[in-house]
This record gives structure tokens, C-alpha cells and sequence, in this order.
């Protein structure tokens, strides 16, 4: 029969994480000369193409950019809207390693490929004088895509995989209390497009624990909710949050939720002696074939 669920649970419905750019901040920039050379305005400086450049003398010294080639390590590049580059080069293309500081003060340190954030990188906010991080892990095309973790600006936190900007994949993400897990609730499974869908475990802060499937940040299809005030457990099957059918049982009187991570296992050789003694043996082996060369 359909049951009451904790009232401690919360909507946790999730928006998309921030834009990090700050207004005026085009996704798919590249450095002043690379827009430039196409014909196009620069996103940072507003710099004239080199055709109008020819109708304003005053402005010349920035189509001159196109000009320099840039080309590995350079000093910093200083752009008219505020915007600061300091790092690598490849064809007037920000390539390499290199730091992008932003006019709201905001910066970005790590990995660049043709004028875009690819590779390692940590996206700083400005605040109060302060930095802190709101992301850091791999990028691809100028988004967040594969693993790392981001910080919202209550400091909730998501640590797992993504996909072109997207919390998707395995991951971890906390709401409310600390960063860490601590007095907050905490959910463990799968993502699709920043929304909780798959298989997953949502632990909660007063103890209680729902372990089963989701769809579209809802309870959806079988699960099962503990109750560690009541040591309960109800087994059934869920339609958009809402249980339509199931058991109770009682669960082990020790039983308790963790929403500790999981324990990773040690991974050691089967016969490690075995395996040291044959690699003694080849390179021993290696050594004498080189000596009689």
C-alpha cells in the first residue's frame, strides 16, 4: 500500500551549473587575432575587423594583433574590455598552459586548445577580495566533460563525471550542510543531463536512506526506503516520487545508513614473490644479452 515518506525529503531539483563566463563572454571564443583573421568582432576587446579597422586609424594598433603570430610562451596580453591572458601560444591561438583572468576578477588556470579550455584546468570566482573554486577537473571545447568537481555558490558540492557541461555519468552531490557530506543530504548514482536518472542512493541527513531507481530527479520504478528512527524498511515500486505499491519489513536493529563513500578495495598481486622473481630473472637475462653485445 502507498505510504508517507520522510518529510525530511527535500525536491533537490537541480539546475544546470552557472555559467561560468562573465556577460559578454562568448563559449566558443578564441584569442583577438584568431576572430580577427576571420572577419569577426573580438568577445574581449570589441576590436574592428581589419576592414573597418582601415576606416579608423586610432584603432590600427589592435589589427596589428594578427600581425604578431604569437606563438609559445609570450608576457601577458592585455585586452581593451579587461580581459588577461598570461601563458602559451600556438598560431595566435591560446594552446598550451596558461591563465585567463576575467574583468569581474574571475579566473581560469590550466590546459588550452585552439582558444579553448581543453585539457586540466580550475575556474576561480572572485568574491570578496577572496577566491574560491567552482570548478576544477577536465574540460573539452570550453566545458566542463569528463571528471572533476564543482562547487554552487552555497557550497554544495559535485564530484563525478560530466559531459558537455553536464553533470553525466556516476557522481556524487551534496545538499546543504558541509561540503563533505557532513549534515547534508547526500546522493550517490547515476546522471543524465544534470538531472538524477538511473540507479542511485540518496542518504539523508536525519539517517533515513532511499536506495533504488530515478527518473528525472524522482523516485521512479523499484526502490527501497530505510527508516533508522523506526528501523523500517518499505520495499515497493515508485511513479514520479509517489509510492504506489510495496511491503514493510523490519530491518536488522544494527542497521544504520552511511553516506560515507565506498570502500575501495586494496588491489595486490596473487603470487607477488612469483612475479618479482621472474622479473629479476628477465632482467638479469637483459643484462647479460647486453653485455655480450
Amino acid at each position: 500500500m502507498p505510504v508517507a515518506m520522510s518529510t525530511s525529503n527535500p525536491s533537490h531539483g537541480l539546475a544546470g551549473p552557472p555559467e561560468d563566463a562573465p556577460a559578454g563572454f562568448s563559449r566558443t571564443q578564441g584569442p583577438a587575432s584568431a576572430l580577427l583573421t576571420r572577419g569577426r568582432r573580438d568577445p574581449f576587446s570589441s576590436s574592428v575587423s581589419l576592414n573597418d579597422a582601415a576606416s579608423a586609424p586610432h584603432k590600427l594598433w589592435k589589427a596589428s594583433d594578427v600581425l604578431a603570430d604569437k606563438e609559445g610562451e609570450r608576457a601577458t596580453v592585455f585586452y581593451t574590455t579587461g580581459h588577461q591572458y598570461n601563458g602559451s601560444w600556438h598560431k595566435n591561438h591560446k594552446h598550451g598552459l596558461g591563465t585567463h583572468t576575467y574583468p569581474n576578477g574571475d579566473r581560469y588556470e590550466g590546459e588550452w586548445a585552439d582558444g579553448l579550455r581543453h585539457g586540466s584546468g580550475t575556474y576561480w570566482k572572485r568574491e570578496d577580495s577572496k577566491y574560491r573554486v567552482r570548478y576544477t577537473g577536465e574540460w573539452e571545447n570550453d566545458v566542463y566533460s569528463g571528471r572533476g568537481v564543482y562547487y554552487n555558490a552555497k557550497g554544495e558540492r559535485y564530484e563525478g563525471q560530466w559531459l558537455n557541461g553536464k553533470r553525466n555519468g556516476k557522481g556524487r552531490q551534496t545538499y546543504g550542510g558541509r561540503f563533505d557530506g557532513l549534515n547534508a543530504d547526500v546522493y550517490e548514482g547515476d546522471w543524465v543531463d544534470n538531472q538524477r536518472s538511473g540507479v542511485g542512493t540518496l542518504f539523508y541527513a536525519n539517517g533515513d536512506m532511499y536506495e533504488g531507481n530515478w527518473l528525472a530527479n524522482e523516485k521512479h520504478g523499484t526502490g527501497s526506503f530505510y527508516y533508522v528512527a523506526t528501523h523500517k524498511r518499505y520495499d515497493g515500486v515508485w511513479k514520479e516520487g509517489t509510492p504506489t505499491a510495496g511491503t514493510y519489513t523490519s530491518a536488522d536493529p544494527g542497521w544504520r545508513p552511511s553516506a560515507e563513500a565506498p570502500h575501495i578495495p586494496v588491489i595486490e598481486l596473487v603470487e607477488p614473490e612469483l612475479v618479482a622473481n621472474a622479473a629479476k630473472a628477465e632482467a638479469r637475462m637483459e643484462l647479460g644479452n647486453v653485455k655480450r653485445r
